[in-house]
């Protein structure tokens, strides 16, 4: 299970919803004003994606955001898993990369891309408990 990691940060402008490096997908009604942007790098993490996933959705707390970013390159189907969520749940934002990012960079990008001033970050084989943004 993943420890609290909160980050205060300056909000940051959008780059835009199509770059020629990554696309965005998200609900037509994406939920307002998320006091928690969530960070998820992920790269061929389809085994423990679900587990990961789940434990955020199931939060207590629920003005939140789940921001998505999977790395080029990933084969299996965490993409197809990340938008079977995108179809049911307003929060979750998934960013596809179309270059080879590494980690670092796709957590700096993930968080450029937060709209909350406070960013957790989480990795696709970790879970968090229900409490976790109380």
């Amino acid at each position: 299970m993943s420890g609290v990691l909160f980050i205060n940060l300056k909000k940051l402008s959008h780059v835009g919803m199509i770059d020629e490096e990554y696309s965005i997908e998200q609900s037509d009604s994406l939920i307002e004003d998320p006091v928690i942007s969530v960070v998820l790098p992920t790269c061929n993490s389809e085994l423990l994606l679900q587990r990961c996933i789940d434990s955020i959705i199931s939060q207590t707390f629920t003005k939140w955001e789940l921001v998505v970013v999977n790395e080029y390159g990933c084969i299996d189907k965490t993409e197809e898993i990340v938008k079977k969520y995108l179809r049911t749940d307003n929060r979750i934002v998934f960013v596809q990369l179309r270059k080879k990012y590494g980690l670092a960079r796709s957590l700096n990008l993930g968080i450029q891309l937060s709209r909350a001033d406070i960013v957790a970050r989480i990795d696709s084989d970790d879970y968090s408990n229900c409490r976790r943004f109380e």
